[in-house]
C-alpha cells in the first residue's frame, strides 16, 4: 500500500494526538496545587479580569506574581 502525502500527515497527526492523550490523561484528575496557585491564578487580579490585552501583555512581561 502506497502512502499519499495526505495519508502520512493524517497518520502522524493521529499518532501525535494519541501520544499526548496517553501522556497527559492522568492530569484530568489533579486539582490545583495550593503552593502557588493562589498567587498566580485564584487570587491574581490580572488573571481574574479574564482575557484582555493588558492581561496578555502582563503575562509575557512579568516573571512573578506581581
Amino acid at each position: 500500500m502506497a502512502w499519499t502525502p495526505k495519508g502520512k500527515i493524517l497518520f502522524w497527526t493521529a499518532m501525535l494526538l494519541l501520544s499526548v492523550i496517553v501522556t497527559f490523561h492522568g492530569l484530568l484528575h489533579c486539582g490545583f496545587i495550593t503552593f502557588d496557585d493562589p498567587d498566580y491564578v485564584t487570587k491574581n487580579p490580572m488573571v481574574q479580569q479574564g482575557l484582555t490585552w493588558a492581561g496578555v501583555q502582563w503575562a509575557f512581561t512579568t516573571g512573578t506574581a506581581a
